[in-house]
């Protein structure tokens, strides 16, 4: 039976305006209210996730940063030191036409920045860095080896002492492919790439927030 989910925010529970429907709101807390616990693993800094979270009205615990800071039974978590990721970025800086967010600077355990240039010419450059850079949709985030949305979900397993078949995770991005475990529960959107869409158990046929209620839907949860 499953008892939480673990869903990811940008793209995900909101569009690509980075937008919550009032619909998935609603659904999101009936759900709640029906006795299942909503975590949030996003690449986005705990700052943000928390006035997420309090704003839609969940309980669930938060991993930001792809898995690099982890906020639950109210005690916060680093795993991951930033001093590669922000090594590196000064690496890119130098010879790419990278800038970054505003949120770099909420940042604990990585980097993110933007660049609209041949991704692969980035990833090949960094090699040398022992360091993984991630495509959220929305930004890229470089990261430290090992450190990943999984690296999230295995450390929520522990903390809340449950089994991985109760366990539902949905994303829709290159960055939540770890997430999609043997032994979870798999779902994806409409919007999500075709990686998660093979791995997963159903389908949604709409994207964004409704696709997350027609996952919940799905799985008996509303």
């Amino acid at each position: 039976m499953i008892k939480r989910v673990i869903l990811d925010i940008d793209g995900t529970i909101t569009d690509m305006a980075l937008q919550i429907s009032p619909n998935t709101i609603k659904m999101l807390r009936i759900a709640e209210e029906k006795g299942i616990v909503i975590d949030l693993c996003s690449g986005n800094v705990l700052p943000v996730m928390v006035g997420i979270r309090n704003i839609i009205g969940l309980k669930g615990n938060l991993a930001g940063e792809n898995g690099g800071i982890i906020l639950a039974n109210n005690n916060i978590r680093t795993d991951f030191s930033k001093e590669v990721p922000l090594k590196v970025l000064s690496h890119l800086k130098a010879k790419f036409n990278v800038t970054e967010p505003m949120t770099n600077r909420w940042r604990e355990t990585s980097v993110a920045f933007y660049y609209s240039g041949n991704p692969n010419l980035i990833k090949d450059y960094v090699k040398e860095f022992n360091v993984v850079i991630q495509n959220s949709k929305f930004a890229y985030h470089i990261l430290n080896h090992n450190q990943d949305k999984g690296h999230a979900v295995e450390a929520f397993l522990n903390i809340l002492k449950i089994r991985k078949d109760e366990v539902l995770v949905c994303g829709d991005s290159e960055n939540d492919i770890s997430m999609y475990m043997d032994g979870v529960h798999k779902a994806a959107l409409s919007n999500s790439v075709d990686i998660l869409k093979d791995k997963s158990e159903f389908v949604a046929k709409r994207e964004f927030g409704e696709g997350v209620v027609e996952v919940l839907d799905h799985f008996g949860l509303l």
